[in-house]
Order: C-alpha cells, then sequence, then structure tokens
C-alpha cells in the first residue's frame, strides 16, 4: 500500500489474515454445530414419536385394563347376588327343616299314641272276643244266608243287601253281640267254624235302614270273630243285634 512502510503492510496483511481465518473458521464451526443440531433433533423427532406411540399403546392397555376391571366387577356383583340368594336359600331351608323335624316330632309322637291306643284295642277285642267265648255276652245264634231262599232262615238279609241268586258261593252272616265304639269294632258270633277267616270284608246292616257302614275281620277264632269298623254312614252307631254280611 502507498505511504506504508514495509512493517506496517507486514502488520494490515497479519491482521487481515487473521480476520479471514476468523471467519472462514468460524463458518465452518457454525455449519457443524448446525449439522449436530439438525442431527439431535431428529432423534428427538424420532424419540417423540416412540414416545407417542409408547403412550397410545398405554393408552390401549389402560382401556383394556378398565374394560377387565368393569367386567370383574359386574362378575362380582353377580357372583355376590347369587351368594345372597344362595344364603337365602339356605336360611329358608333351615328354617323348612326345623319345622319339618317338629312336624316329625309330632308326626312320631301321633305314631306312638295310635300304636298305644292300636294295642288298647287289640287288648280290649282279645278281652271281647274271650268273654264272648266263655257265653258271657248276650248269645244270638249265628244267621247263614241261603242264595234264594232268605225267607227261611230267622233275621235272613233281604236279597236286596245279601247275594243273588246267581252267586256262585253264599255270602256268610252273622250277628254283632259286642260293640266297642271307642275302638271300632264289633264282635259277631260267628268264627273259623262258620267260615270266617281275617281280611273278609262286610257290609254293616241295621234291620230296619239298612247297611250303614262297613267291616273286615281283624281276629278270628273258633266261634267268635273281631271286625274292624272300616266305614260307617254319618250319624249312625252300630248296635248289638246288627247284622253283618260278607261282601263278595
Amino acid at each position: 500500500m502507498p505511504g506504508m512502510g514495509p512493517n506496517a503492510r507486514f502488520a494490515l496483511l497479519g491482521v487481515l489474515f487473521i480476520i479471514f481465518l476468523a471467519t472462514t473458521g468460524g463458518g465452518y464451526l457454525f455449519l457443524i454445530e448446525r449439522n449436530e443440531l439438525t442431527s439431535q433433533n431428529q432423534a428427538l423427532t424420532r424419540d417423540l414419536g416412540q414416545l407417542t406411540e409408547a403412550k397410545q399403546a398405554l393408552e390401549l392397555d389402560r382401556e383394556k385394563l378398565s374394560s377387565d376391571l368393569n367386567q370383574k366387577a359386574a362378575e362380582y356383583t353377580t357372583l355376590y347376588q347369587e351368594f345372597s340368594s344362595v344364603v337365602q336359600d339356605r336360611d329358608v331351608l333351615g328354617l323348612q327343616l326345623e319345622a319339618l323335624s317338629r312336624k316329625n316330632e309330632l308326626l312320631t309322637q301321633k305314631l306312638e299314641d295310635v300304636e298305644r291306643e292300636l294295642a288298647k284295642a287289640r287288648e280290649a277285642m282279645a278281652r271281647s272276643l274271650e268273654k264272648a267265648e266263655a257265653g258271657e255276652a248276650v248269645h244270638l245264634p249265628p244267621i247263614v244266608v241261603h242264595a234264594g231262599a232268605p225267607s227261611e232262615q230267622p233275621g235272613a238279609v233281604p236279597a236286596a243287601v245279601g247275594a243273588s241268586a246267581s252267586a256262585a258261593a253264599e255270602p256268610k252272616s252273622a250277628r254283632i253281640i259286642t260293640v266297642n265304639n271307642k275302638h271300632r269294632f264289633v264282635v259277631i258270633n260267628a268264627g273259623k267254624r262258620e267260615g270266617i277267616f281275617e281280611g273278609m270284608q262286610f257290609s254293616i246292616l241295621d234291620d230296619r235302614k239298612g247297611v250303614i257302614g262297613r267291616a273286615e275281620a281283624a281276629e278270628v277264632r273258633d266261634k267268635v270273630s273281631a271286625l274292624s269298623i272300616l266305614q260307617l254312614a254319618r250319624k249312625k252307631k252300630v248296635r248289638e243285634g246288627f247284622t253283618v254280611v260278607q261282601e263278595l
């Protein structure tokens, strides 16, 4: 440069060179830093995308867990209701069992009472049969109905209530000599000798009013039998002297 000495020009060139180096070096560093920042930005963008996907997956998992939780809650509610129903049924069954147990006790007591009454009835029946056999009861001759000739026998039963003429076997017939209303049996003046057997069915006849009931041979001796009264017409009473006729 004109007017400058060699030292000045050298110094100026040095300054210019330093400025050139600073300028070109700074731009290079800027480019390097910008590239690094761009790389970091891309990495952050990728990380953000991955985090977004992870967040969406977590949201789906949360929704699924929420649905499962609601389903389990519904199942729990159903199970609890069923359990409550079972408990109620158990309580009801317990009450029913207690009622049945009490009823069973009452029935057992009644059965024992019936058995005692039956034993008493058998004892009374045996005593009545013994008295009848011993001749202490009123003695009436046994009646045997002959088919087709009812008027030939004393106290014969009319054909309307006895056997028909076409019957293959003649019905057995007898008179009631003892009545036990308490234990519902009668004693008749006919037994094994006249062909009476246990289980034989009879109609009970009032000679004035006709059939008033039914009876069954419960115990049979040689000359007398005890009949259990099975049925009796309403407001009717069995009396000594009534007739019984075998049902064929």
